[in-house]
C-alpha cells in the first residue's frame, strides 16, 4: 500500500547531498565538542550565526532543548515569563520551564500568534514589586504551529521588541520554522531575527536534517547556553558526524527549496477545497495546512480511516487535522492524497446530518429521495440512520410546514419507500423516528394545498 506521511515535517529524510557530505568525513573533521574541538560543529555554529544575524550560535540536540537552554540563560529561578497561550513551549515541551528552570508562566492571548500589546501590559510584574515575581522574558513562535504555520511579520516582532525594552524584558523567539517564515514572504531571515535577543531554529524539520537545532544570540548569551546545555545532558563528543547534515541544510539553495513545500501545501488546500465538503480549510501561509471538521465528526475515526488508506495525518486538537508538506513529498503525492482524502471524508461528513442541517431544509428527506439506498455504503447508511434519528416529531412538523409546498406525491412516495427500506438498519428508537417521519408524508399534500390557497388569498 502506498503511504503518504503528512503528519509533520519532522519525518523528513536527508537529501543525497547530505549523504555525500557525511561520506566525506574522516577523523580530522570530528573532535570533542564539549571541549569545543569538533571542527565540523564549530563550522556549523559559525555558519548558523552568520546566516541568522547573531554573534554566536550553539548546536543542540532538539528544538525543545534549545528553547529550554534559552529560557535558562535569560532568567533566574522564580521569575515570571510570558508565553503565547497555544505556543509549543507551553503546550508541548513537558513543562520544562517550570519543572527544570523553576519559572512561573503567564500566558497571553493572541491573534494568530501576535499579542495585543495593551492587554499584555497588564501581565507585567515589575522588579520593584515586593510581593510578586518579576517578569523578565517574553517569547514568540514563528511560524506558529498551532495557528496553522502562520507567519508573524517582522513589524509585529519589532512592536514586541519595543514592548520588551519598555518593560526591561528579554525577547526569545521559538523559530523552529523561521526559514519557512522568511521564504513565505520573501524576506531575509535577519529581518525577523534582528528584533529578538535569542532565537532557536530546527535543522530537523523543513531543512531535512535527521537531528539537531541551533540556538543563536550574543556571545555572552551563548556562553551561558553552553553550560546549561551541559546541565541538560546535551554535551556531545564527536557530534560533527550528525552536525554535518546542517552544513548542507544552511546552503541558500536548500533554504530556498522550502518554496516547493509551500506550493505543495497550497495545492493540497485547493484540492481539498474543491471536494466541496462542509469543512473549513485554512489557507496555508507556509507548509502547514489545517482542516477544521464539523463538531459532530469524531476526528479519531477520520484519522484512523485515513491511516488505513495510507494517508498519515495528525489531529492537532479535537476538531482540526494538520497536514504538513516537506522534502520528499511530491506533486504526485499531493494529488494522490487529495483523492484519498476525498474518498474518506465524503462518506464521513457529507452524510453526517443532524438537527442543524434540518433547520436549513429538509435535508434528510432530500437525501432519502435523491440517492438510492442501494448505492450507499454501510458507513453511509449508518450516517443516514443517525440523521433520521435526529428528526424528532416536533422538528419534522415544523420543517414540513415550512417546506411542504415543494413536495409532490411522487416525491413523497419515493421518500416513504426509501424510509421503509432503511428501517432495516435502524435501532428501535430510530425506527420510531422514521415512523413519525413517514406519517408526516401523508400530511404534506394537505398542508401544501392549504399553504398554496393561503398564499393565493394574500396575493
Amino acid at each position: 500500500m502506498r503511504i503518504i506521511d503528512l503528519r509533520s515535517d519532522t519525518v523528513t529524510k536527508p537529501s543525497p547531498e547530505m549523504w555525500e557530505m557525511i561520506k566525506s568525513l574522516d577523523n580530522s573533521k570530528i573532535g570533542d565538542d564539549v571541549y569545543g574541538e569538533d571542527p565540523t560543529i564549530n563550522k556549523l555554529e559559525k555558519k548558523a550565526a552568520k546566516i541568522i544575524g547573531k554573534e554566536a550560535a550553539l548546536y543542540v540536540t532538539s528544538g525543545t532543548q534549545g528553547n529550554l537552554v534559552s529560557l535558562l540563560s535569560h532568567t533566574n529561578p522564580g521569575e515570571k515569563i510570558l508565553l503565547e497561550e497555544l505556543s509549543h513551549i507551553y503546550e508541548h515541551e513537558f513543562d520544562g520551564a517550570t519543572r527544570v528552570a523553576g519559572l512561573k508562566i503567564k500566558r497571553y492571548p493572541s491573534k494568530r500568534g501576535v499579542p495585543l500589546l495593551d492587554d499584555l501590559q497588564n501581565l507585567i510584574n515589575t522588579k520593584e514589586d515586593a510581593h510578586k515575581a518579576p517578569t523578565t522574558l517574553i517569547c514568540a513562535e514563528n511560524t506558529h504551529n498551532y495557528h496553522g504555520g502562520v507567519i508573524i511579520r517582522p513589524e509585529d516582532l519589532q512592536n514586541m521588541k519595543q514592548f520588551a525594552e519598555k518593560n526591561d524584558l528579554k525577547f526569545h523567539l521559538d523559530g523552529a520554522r523561521i526559514f519557512n517564515a522568511a521564504i513565505g514572504i520573501n524576506m531575509p531571515v535577519t529581518e525577523f531575527t534582528k528584533h529578538v535577543d535569542s532565537v532557536m531554529f530546527c535543522l530537523s524539520k523543513g531543512l531535512s536534517c535527521p537531528v539537531g537545532s541551533i540556538v543563536a544570540g550574543s556571545k555572552s548569551f551563548i556562553m551561558k547556553a553552553r553550560k546549561f546545555r551541559k546541565i541538560l545532558g546535551g554535551g556531545m563528543r564527536q557530534a560533527g558526524i550528525i552536525a554535518s547534515f546542517g552544513l548542507v541544510a544552511l546552503e541558500p539553495k536548500w533554504i530556498k527549496r522550502l518554496e516547493e513545500d509551500h506550493k505543495n501545501a497550497k495545492l493540497l488546500a485547493e484540492g481539498i477545497e474543491n471536494l466541496d465538503l462542509p469543512i473549513k480549510i485554512q489557507k496555508p501561509d507556509t507548509n502547514i495546512l489545517m482542516i477544521s471538521l464539523p463538531q459532530d465528526i469524531r476526528i479519531i475515526k477520520v484519522i484512523t480511516a485515513l491511516n488505513k488508506e495510507g494517508i498519515l495525518a495528525f489531529n492537532i486538537d479535537k476538531q482540526r487535522i494538520r497536514l504538513v508538506t516537506y522534502f520528499g513529498i511530491t506533486k504526485d503525492d499531493i494529488e494522490y492524497s487529495i483523492e484519498v482524502i476525498g474518498k474518506v471524508l465524503t462518506p464521513e461528513i457529507s452524510f453526517k446530518l443532524n438537527e442543524r442541517d434540518i433547520g436549513e431544509g429538509d435535508a434528510v428527506s432530500y437525501l432519502l429521495f435523491s440517492r438510492s439506498l442501494d448505492e450507499l455504503t454501510a458507513s453511509q447508511k449508518s450516517s443516514v440512520s443517525a440523521a433520521v434519528a435526529c428528526c424528532c416529531f416536533s422538528r419534522a412538523s415544523r420543517v414540513a410546514c415550512r417546506f411542504s409546498s415543494i413536495f409532490r406525491a411522487k416525491r413523497a412516495g419515493k421518500i416513504r419507500a426509501n424510509a421503509q427500506k432503511i428501517k432495516t438498519v435502524l435501532t428501535n428508537s430510530q425506527r420510531r423516528a422514521v415512523d413519525s417521519r413517514v406519517k408526516l408524508l401523508d400530511e404534506y399534500k394537505l398542508i401544501g394545498a392549504a399553504d398554496l390557497r393561503h398564499r393565493r388569498r394574500r396575493t
